[in-house]
This record gives structure tokens, sequence and C-alpha cells, in this order.
């Protein structure tokens, strides 16, 4: 039995009628109504109404990045903790285990340095209550706030979780370290970066 072939011309037809369909199928799902914040996975609007922040709604300085209360009182601004020392954001999730991992390394650090450094806990994409338990877990002290759209990781070009915001007492962002960080590197960044013996 001689099996038959496909004219070269008959296959590329074929081809190109199912690539144009796939094309017109994408273009009527693909119609406007897939905004940002109607994105599926870790990006989605979650039942607290988190979303992805439109590049508009970015702070356009440090002292405007939004800290957003965990706990119902009012809402922050970075600018509000700018008070003449150097300040260390660092970006958590009650999700990501390297986070919660790094997390009493770094309430050491703040715990020795005192009050010459400023830290900062941002819960990202994280439900106020998961947040305030991650806290109580890991025996966090240092003042935390959350970050629900991701407007401020965003801002300070985070990549990863966790992501840790080196800023200057002037406001200028000096270092962004994505990945967890030891005590040990944390103790070296606040001395490399600031001068702070810790």
């Amino acid at each position: 039995m001689v099996a038959r072939r496909l004219p070269l011309l008959a296959v590329v037809g074929a081809t190109a009628l199912a690539l144009a369909a796939a094309t017109a199928t994408f273009a009527v799902l693909d119609s406007g109504d897939n905004a940002p914040d109607q994105v599926s996975g870790p990006d989605a609007a979650s039942s607290d109404g988190y979303r992805m922040a439109p590049a508009g709604e970015l702070p356009r300085s440090t002292s405007e990045v939004r800290l957003a209360s965990l706990d119902g009182g009012p809402d922050a601004t970075l600018g509000d903790l700018l008070t003449g020392r150097p300040v260390v954001v660092n970006f958590f999730a009650s999700w990501c285990a390297p986070c919660v991992d790094e997390m009493p390394a770094f309430e050491a650090v703040h715990r020795s340095v005192g009050a010459k450094v400023t830290f900062v806990g941002m819960a990202n994409r994280d439900s106020p209550e998961d947040a305030r338990a991650t806290v109580r877990t890991t025996g966090v002290s240092y003042p935390t706030y959350g970050d629900p759209d991701t407007s401020a990781l965003t801002f300070f070009g985070g990549l990863q979780m966790p992501t840790t915001v080196f800023i200057a007492p002037s406001g200028a962002v000096v270092d962004v370290a994505n990945g967890a960080l030891t005590e040990g590197e944390l103790r070296t960044k606040l001395a490399d970066l600031f001068g702070v013996a810790a």
C-alpha cells in the first residue's frame, strides 16, 4: 500500500488558515475586557480587593510611597519616617518562605542598632490578617505596613520576594537587595552604605 503525501501547497494553506483562525480568536477574547485587576494568579484581585497598580498610580518620590495600615488605622507615607536617619524597608509576605526565614535576623539587627536606623516592614500582596500573623510569628517589633497594590515594590524596582531597600536620610535610594539577606549580610550593608556599626 502506498502512502499518499499531501501537496506542499495544501499544507502551507492549511497552516495559514489555522494561524488566521487562532489570531481572530485571540482578538475576540482580548477585546479590552481584560483589565489589570482581572488577571489570574498572584496578581489577581483578591477577596480583599488587592490589585496591581497601573503605572500612573506609582509614587513620584520616595517620600510619597504609601504605607497601608494593617490594623485599620490611617495610612502613612514613607516621608513620615524620613527623620534624618537611614531607613531600611523590607518587603515580606506570609506566602514567601525566604521572607519569613529572614525576618528574625532583621529583628536582631534592628534591636542592635537602636535608633540609628529606621526599620520598616512592608507586607506585599498579603491580607492584613496574614501579615499581622507573620509579624507575630517572627517576633518583629519594628513598624509594619501593607503594600496591597505592589506600588511600593514596583516603585523601588523590586524583582522578587523578599526585597530590601536601603534609603539615605535624604530620601535617596542607595541600594535595593533582591532576595533574602542573612544577618551578617544585613550588618555589612548597614556598615558599607551608612557607616552604621551593627
